[in-house]
């Protein structure tokens, strides 16, 4: 069948230059596991095959097209689940790897994958003449583009490889077994999970939290431990079952002492501010699941916290909005009944599961061993006044104080890290140099900044640049970007025309007189993008953008008030928010002549993080 109109065949997007943008289609033959980059991004690849490549002399030897995407959040990779589906791709930019081409996304490429099970056979593709679509995933604003003549080369696709998808998919069977390792000896072998039956109440998807791992879909059943909206007129519930999985946030329980932030010979000295005392479970049992329409209206009308839930089809992922990424769930719409909710509250009558019951049993014995530490931990937080305490001077514990929260707060701010206590910016700042000290060869030196993320509460004073027209700036191309020497497999991708990058001046909040404590703190892209919320489109040059413009202007309005009209003599009317600020260290270039300055040449900079204008 001839190629839809914009489409190139995969034999001749093999030949084609480096930097050439095509559009191209073809069938899952070879799929590999998404994972996690060090830049915070992820990755996954799978080779594309058509008729054209097949038929040619590349195509005989290395049997499909190398395609590679790069996201930063891992939802947003194509959903391609086997080997056999059908991918369509417009703007993918083909380049050189090892001597080989390689199809790879930039910032505007777009993917739409066809579940070979939705496709039909060919004698049946009359129905979808009309207005009748085949099934796809994909972003809603790419699907809509496919026209019939490209739904028409799909169900052809399918039909004309299906000899070659049946051998490829034997071929990575056989490929797989060669790769399993032969049995490792008892005293090395990894310790068994203990056997549960194929069938269960729950469906065959049903895993313990424990079991759970990157890039797989779950059926979850477990107790609300927190639940509340979040900035996207979504949902998040913290759930457990009471299983451990080494690859979740960490609570520590209360017993477990404050860690010294400092190391000897460390000059950064890593340490976090205490956080606000988690009511449990502790350790690694719980699952953060971020539920969008129309789970998260039914979970915020019905689900509260302490219900038994079953949650269904669960993609589990790595999160990439935090320092130490962890895993956590996701619920979009099912593409098949999107208005299906997935989210079920366990009954009493459905309390004799097996599954509920071994709940239930893990439940009872977590709190038994909690409630054995209990009497110690009455005795160690027995009240005792501030002058009673020991002052350990070569400590570099946080002695930051928790402020109480501000009556008036900009309730259309939302701030993350709730278990994070909130801190003034007179200790974010650490006027009196308490925390930024270390012991090296002996002796105590002050330190430049240390790794740690705060929340507090302020307003914004003041911001650069002075025109926002200015708050988007040309990209830095990515020859000059600073990269590590691990070994990427291939380049970055492209950087988009232009990012976000500008700074708000903060001023502390809370009554009484005197002066406030004031701190800057930067956003690059990443931050800005977070902070202005999904809805806002990808930056460009605005001043050639009015209505870009105007809607960036709308959203700062929320956040700041009257700053940016304000008269000379006029006061600022705007309201204080919740916001985390996190410090960090940059090295300062031999030429500066402040590097003399500050402790071993670094500077100490905050930028705003986890804040959002909903």
């Amino acid at each position: 069948m001839a190629l839809p109109n914009g489409f190139v065949d995969l034999a001749k997007a093999y030949t084609m230059p480096p930097n050439s943008f095509i559009n191209i289609m073809g069938v899952v033959v070879d799929l590999m596991p998404t994972k996690p980059l060090y830049t915070g991004q992820h990755t996954m690849t799978f080779k594309l095959l058509d008729t054209a490549f097949r038929d040619s002399v590349q195509g005989n030897q290395i049997n499909g097209l190398t395609v590679r995407f790069f996201k930063h959040d891992a939802y947003k990779l194509p959903d391609i689940r086997s080997i056999g589906d059908v991918v369509l791709i417009r703007d993918i930019k083909m380049t050189n790897y090892r001597d080989q081409p390689v199809a790879i996304s930039t910032w505007n490429t777009e993917p739409q994958v066809f579940p070979a099970s939705s496709i039909p056979d060919p004698k049946f593709s009359i129905a979808y003449q009309g207005n009748e679509r085949i099934v796809s995933r994909g972003a809603p604003q790419d699907t809509r583009k496919l026209s019939l003549q490209e739904q028409a080369y799909v169900i052809s696709l399918k039909s004309d490889l299906s000899s070659s998808v049946a051998a490829s998919t034997i071929s990575a069977t056989e490929q797989n077994k060669k790769r399993e390792p032969g049995p490792l000896p008892p005293n090395l072998a990894p310790p068994m999970k203990k056997a549960r039956s194929s069938t269960s109440n729950f469906g065959p998807k049903f895993q313990l939290v424990e079991e759970l791992e990157h890039m797989r879909f779950a059926n979850i059943c477990g107790e609300v431990v927190k639940k509340f909206s979040n900035p996207f007129g979504q949902c998040e519930l913290y759930l457990t079952d009471y299983t451990q999985n080494k690859n979740l946030f960490y609570y520590a329980p209360p017993e477990e002492e404050e860690q010294d932030g400092s190391r000897d010979g460390d000059i950064y000295a890593y340490n976090q501010p205490t956080r606000k005392a988690w009511p449990g479970p502790y350790g690694r049992q719980v699952l953060k699941v971020n539920l969008s329409e129309p789970h998260s209206r039914f979970a915020d009308q019905r689900v509260k916290e302490g219900d038994l839930v079953l949650l269904q089809n669960v993609k589990i992922k790595i999160g990439t909005y935090s320092a130490n990424p962890h895993l956590e769930g996701d619920m979009w719409p099912d593409n098949l009944s999107p208005d299906k909710v997935l989210v079920q509250i366990i009954r009493d009558h459905q309390r004799d599961l097996p599954e509920i019951k071994a709940l239930q049993e893990r439940k009872k014995k977590y709190e038994h061993m909690r409630k054995s530490k209990q009497p110690k931990r009455e005795e160690e937080q027995r009240p005792t006044s501030t002058e009673d305490q020991p002052v350990d001077n070569n400590s570099n514990n946080s002695t930051t104080q928790p402020i109480k929260p501000a009556n008036g707060c900009n309730p259309h701010i939302r701030c993350s890290h709730e278990e994070t206590p909130l801190t003034s910016l007179r200790d974010i700042l650490d006027i009196d140099n308490i925390r930024h000290k270390a012991k090296l060869g002996g002796s105590e030196r002050r330190i430049p900044f240390i790794n740690a993320n705060y929340r507090t509460q302020a307003r914004v004073v003041d911001f650069e640049p002075s025109a926002i027209e200015d708050f988007a700036v040309p990209a830095i191309p990515d020859a000059e970007r600073e990269l590590s020497p691990i070994d990427m497999e291939l380049t970055q991708p492209p950087t988009p025309g232009y990012e976000w990058f500008f700074k708000l001046l903060l001023e502390e909040s809370g009554g009484g007189g005197g002066e406030r404590e004031r701190i800057w703190v930067h956003l690059q892209h990443e931050e800005a993008q977070y902070l202005l919320g999904r809805e806002m489109e990808d930056p460009q040059d605005l001043r050639k953008a009015p209505q870009l413009l105007a809607k960036l202007r709308e959203r700062l309005c929320i956040l700041w008030g009257n700053l940016e009209e304000k008269g000379p003599d006029e006061p600022i009317s705007n309201r204080p928010f919740e916001c985390c600020v996190q410090e960090y260290g940059q090295e300062m270039d031999e030429g500066d002549e402040e590097k003399a300055l500050v402790p071993m040449g670094w500077k100490r900079l905050h930028r705003l993080v986890g804040t959002t204008i909903l």
